[in-house]
Parts: C-alpha cells; structure tokens; sequence
C-alpha cells in the first residue's frame, strides 16, 4: 500500500514514515453587526499535513530532507489519492549518536497546499 509519494519517489521500508497526520486550515473573516449578529465568511480552507519518523539513520534522513526543498513547491500524493501540489511549511528534528554514528529521530516536516 502507497501510504505517501513525494513528486515521483513513493516513501517506503526505513523511509516510510511513523505517522501521516492530515487536517484542514480555515481562514474566517468575522464581523457582528450593530445587532449582534455574527457573520461570517470563509475565505479559504487549505490541506495540511504533519508527516512524523521517529528514528532515522543519517542517509535516509539526508534523502528525505531533499524530498522536501524548501524554496520551491512539490507534488504529494497521500493514502494513494491524487497528487496536490505543496510547499514546506516547517522541519523539526533532533540529532543523537549511537554506536558513534549520528542518528534522527522525530522528525517532523508540516507542508500546506499551495
């Protein structure tokens, strides 16, 4: 099963991720008029998604930073859906050594539709 493909590299085996975590973001513009009443009108709602690995070892962790440039936009395909174009919206992670090879773990990259 194709959990997540990034432009045209499906992520699988040591480069699959721990979680997926889709949601929507909502921008409202809200205003009460004289009488109280709230109105309120969508302006947009955009897909996010928060994809985890919780431990990775230093090449795939490189491969994986290079799936997600952050100066231009990408093409994601989630759950084996159709491919919507995203960019990078943040990266989190912590290095660690073990057995004196330096390793990641939590790794978090946040990307939203463009």
């Amino acid at each position: 099963m194709q959990n997540l493909k990034v432009n045209t590299t499906v992520l699988s085996g040591t480069k699959e991720p721990s979680t997926i975590s889709p949601s929507t973001t909502i921008k409202r513009n809200t205003e009460r008029s004289l009488d109280g009443t709230l109105n309120v009108d969508i302006v947009y709602e955009k897909a996010t998604v928060d994809i985890t690995w919780d431990y990775l070892e230093n090449n795939d962790f490189e491969t994986i930073l290079n799936l997600f440039p952050k100066d231009t936009t990408i093409q994601v395909s989630l759950f084996e859906n159709t491919a919507r174009e995203y960019y990078v919206e943040s990266i989190s992670y912590s290095p660690f050594y073990k057995n004196d090879e330096l390793c990641w773990q939590n790794l978090e990259i946040s990307i939203t539709e463009i």
